[in-house]
């Protein structure tokens, strides 16, 4: 019963911000929706979407890892060092790695995103924005893993905010390309607020080198898993939209993007409670009854969640679109209706994910995250050949119907497992990545 309270307050917070990333969400879709044209609207959502692909990659997708470490170390402020330390040479990896294809690549990947060469210095700014951010979603996962969530969304949110406020001004101007590269500021910001409060994890001098190796060898298995689940389905997604352009244009891509938007936003709370904390709570939980019992709640709040966002939607969704987005977007219901939808029977593969992540088996998210991308590639591409312009949210739906009923099967076996915490780095032997393989 003490921990009710807490409780309370972490899902009243996780509620607001999850309110004001709805409100900006919905705001900017709105405004991009009215201020420019189909074609223009899609360019901004591909750079936008380009945007958080690079968010998450620059930090080398290790966030998850970091906070897995540092929750589990409960207290022990060498351990939280070694962790963020690991966390942010991973991150100066990733960073160079990615500021190099940025500069050699970005007319290619302009040309996958709209078609043409012109996104390819808008391509590389981002990144270098997006790398920059990249440190302070390492800092946040910190004070997340160390129970400062309240803090943690709180500098998130103030972020959040510069970058809707910069978007929302560019696109009233009617600049697709310039409001996206404002929204770039805003992980930017929360990389400076973050610094002061996790400055004394920072790396110091004299630190164990055999034992930071260690911790990075470790780390580096949550960062595969997480560029995985961060790369895979927005890849396949993107190779799918160029197809998917080329059979039926670029105005019923248009509706697709916007049904990607609004899932976008409203799937934002599962997102939110699973990485913020229910990642966090399962990692330390090590009774198998518990952990049992904490997916199953989860499991159902999620689903009715997701599934009241969906009937809400289709109880009144021409006066939703037309406010949200205007007239020429009415088209784009049953795109918009069927990603909602197919968001609610994807709560089981996300709790999947982030389950074998607590339990210190990351690289099993890779398999969770290519299963579902490979289900809707296979989906999409058979209703396109067969000239269905509905491919993109029917085939949305037909993947997470296939993956859900795999995810029950598979989930008592997992939830079985022992102790997450017995695949921590060991206090005085280097090893590598244990147990995290599939199997």
């Amino acid at each position: 019963m003490a921990r009710t309270p807490q409780l309370l307050r972490l899902g009243a917070a996780v509620g607001a911000f999850f309110g004001l990333k709805i409100v900006i969400g919905l705001v900017l879709v709105a405004a991009s929706a009215h201020q420019l044209s189909v074609r223009q609207f899609v360019t901004f959502s591909q750079l936008f979407l380009c945007l958080a692909l690079l968010t998450t990659v620059s930090a080398g997708a290790v966030q998850g890892g970091v906070m897995r470490q540092v929750a589990v170390a409960e207290g022990d402020l060498a351990a939280e060092r070694r962790a963020t330390a690991a966390g942010l040479a991973i991150w100066a990896g990733f960073a160079s790695i990615l500021l190099i294809v940025a500069a050699l690549f970005g007319s290619a990947g302009s040309r996958l995103l709209v078609g043409a060469p012109s996104l390819a210095r808008p391509i590389l700014v981002v990144t270098v924005t997006a790398v920059l951010g990249g440190a302070g979603s390492i800092l946040t996962s910190v004070l997340t893993g160390r129970r400062q969530v309240l803090l943690s969304l709180g500098l998130q949110a103030i972020g959040m905010l510069i970058s809707g406020v910069a978007c929302y001004a560019r696109l009233r101007a009617g600049d697709p390309v310039g409001s996206v590269l404002a929204y770039a500021a805003g992980p930017l910001a929360t990389a400076a607020l973050a610094l002061p409060f996790a400055r004394d994890v920072l790396p110091r001098p004299g630190r164990s080198v055999e034992r930071l190796r260690a911790e990075i060898r470790l780390l580096l298995g949550y960062s595969i898993a997480g560029l995985a689940v961060a790369v895979v389905m927005p890849a396949t997604l993107f190779g799918l939209r160029s197809a998917y352009r080329s059979a039926f244009g670029a105005e019923l891509l248009g509706y697709w993007l916007a049904a990607n938007r609004v899932s976008d936003v409203t799937s934002q709370l599962l997102g939110i409670y699973v990485g913020q904390i229910y990642l966090p709570r399962m990692a330390q939980t090590t009774e198998p009854h518990a952990a049992r019992r904490l997916a199953v709640q989860t499991f159902i709040l999620g689903s009715a969640a997701m599934a009241a966002g969906w009937a809400v939607f289709s109880a009144g969704a021409p006066f939703f679109v037309q406010t949200f987005f205007s007239r020429q977007f009415l088209p784009a219901i049953p795109f918009i209706g069927g990603y909602l939808l197919g968001d609610a029977l994807r709560v089981s593969a996300s709790l999947m994910s982030a389950t074998v992540a607590a339990r210190g088996r990351p690289l099993l998210c890779i398999g969770v995250e290519a299963t579902v991308a490979a289900l809707i590639t296979a989906y999409v591409l058979a209703l396109t050949a067969l000239d269905r312009p509905e491919a993109p949210w029917l085939g949305y739906v037909l993947a997470q119907m296939t993956m859900t009923a795999a995810v029950l099967l598979a989930g008592r076996r997992l939830l079985r497992a022992g102790d997450p915490r017995g695949r921590v780095v060991a206090a005085n032997v280097p090893i590598g990545i244990q147990g995290s393989e599939a199997g």
